[in-house]
């Protein structure tokens, strides 16, 4: 089946508003995943989370010759947060496919992924759990918090959604809070090319070169706000950015297999 394909099948299945990036147009009611979610008690070790990781790093090197860098900067062990710019519904799947057999991470979606059965039973088994953006949602945080208590892995997008141009937008400051919280090692993350393949304006997929680079893990500085917080993450992931724009990598470099 052509990759073209496999996306139109997943994107059928997607709310309406999870599939143009809009906001929805009523508030999730008590009943729905956001407030009586639980995680799947065994995410990221069933046969469904392996196949779909094996097919997806299959589909990014095939399809995007999809390259990983600094992965040997990300601690196998141990609480941790990745944070990754955030512009197409590829970043997450390059960043934790470029992890798959090397260290599972757990991450968070936008709770609208969740009112499709097939789309959340996927995302169940795969280790994802909803957020409702925009809102403090203090169920979503304490789930991270908990997670980073038990020595696990979390994947954050900072700026709370898709950036609407390819650029870097303001970061919300969930991501402050957390990483203030747990005081845990926090690795900058960027993505190159899932704007050009698939950019959140456009629901078709475009031949592009596809990179994923872990920079080194840091520690934020002390007596500092949340705000204050999560600009110097996003200052982390932009220095991984301009590095990149300005130079060759000299890092060792792996193909997402």
């Amino acid at each position: 089946m052509k990759p073209w394909r496999c996306w139109q099948i997943f994107r059928t299945a997607m709310p309406e508003s999870a599939e143009n990036g809009s906001e929805p147009e009523r508030r999730l009611a008590p009943s729905e995943p956001a407030s009586g979610w639980q995680p799947h008690p065994h995410a990221g070790h069933t046969l469904v989370y392996h196949v779909a990781a094996r097919l997806l790093r299959l589909f990014l090197r095939l399809y995007g010759h999809c390259t990983v860098e600094g992965v040997e900067n990300v601690p196998r062990t141990g609480p941790l947060l990745l944070a990754c710019n955030h512009v197409s519904y590829l970043d997450p799947i390059m960043v934790l496919a470029a992890l798959y057999r090397y260290r599972f991470t757990r991450s968070v979606a936008k709770s609208e992924l969740w009112r499709s059965r097939l789309v959340a039973w996927f995302l169940d088994q795969v280790g994802a759990s909803p957020v409702r953006r925009h809102s403090g949602d203090f169920a979503a945080i304490r789930r991270v918090l908990l997670w980073l208590e038990h020595g696990e892995a979390v994947l954050l997008f900072p700026e709370g959604g898709r950036s609407p141009d390819g650029k870097l937008q303001a970061p919300e400051q969930g991501l402050g809070f957390i990483a203030l919280k747990s005081n845990v090692p926090i690795v900058p993350v960027a993505v190159f090319g899932s704007w050009q393949m698939l950019p959140a304006h456009r629901n078709s997929l475009r031949r592009s070169r596809l990179r994923v680079v872990f920079g080194e893990p840091r520690r934020l500085p002390a007596q500092i706000s949340r705000v204050e917080a999560a600009e110097i993450v996003m200052d982390w992931i932009r220095e991984i950015q301009a590095q990149e724009a300005g130079s060759p990598p000299s890092r060792q470099v792996a193909s997402c297999h």
